[in-house]
């Protein structure tokens, strides 16, 4: 009984494996796709890539290949490479999850907010910003050093101070 129920166990997980991994994504028309169809099909692709590329398209009209994606800022030849076979410009997906993707976006200006710089603490005692310490310049020349005299060292201690000789009175 355990046997068959960790067979079963095995097969479901195997071919729940298989499914996952024989899902595509689907074919993009870069010329009609909103950015949710692009940023959804696409790999590598984000809110704010799949944003930039529905912006230049408006901005310079179609793309005539496949290869003009390049102009978009933030594309490059290797993303290009990756999802080849899941662009074209006159067929495939247009539009996409509105629901997924504004959770995507919401996500995306979420984690670009916590690596913005944070203001100046204030000084409780005077309420003003406090700026960090400016480095001083390492490029000025510090001034030479004065040479000094070695000191000279005090007596022993054991020595007996000399006597002056009183002269004697006449």
């Amino acid at each position: 009984m355990k046997l068959l129920t960790m067979r079963t166990l095995i097969i479901a997980a195997c071919s729940l494996l298989l499914s996952t991994a024989l899902y595509a994504a689907e074919m993009v028309n870069i010329n009609k796709a909103d950015a949710a169809a692009i940023q959804q099909n696409l790999v590598g692709i984000g809110p704010v890539k799949a944003e930039a590329i529905v912006s230049y398209r408006k901005k310079n009209g179609k793309f005539k290949s496949v290869a003009d994606l390049q102009n978009v800022k933030g594309l490059g030849p290797a993303l290009l490479k990756k999802n080849k076979r899941y662009l074209s410009t006159s067929k495939g997906a247009v539009k996409g999850d509105a629901k997924k993707y504004a959770a995507a976006k919401k996500q995306a200006s979420s984690k670009a907010s916590t690596t913005t710089k944070k203001p100046a603490k204030k000084d409780k005692k005077t309420n003003t910003k406090k700026d960090k310490p400016v480095k001083k310049d390492s490029t000025k020349k510090k001034p030479a050093k004065k040479e000094t005299k070695p000191k000279k060292k005090p007596a022993k201690k054991d020595a007996k101070p000399k006597k002056k000789k009183k002269k004697p009175a006449s």
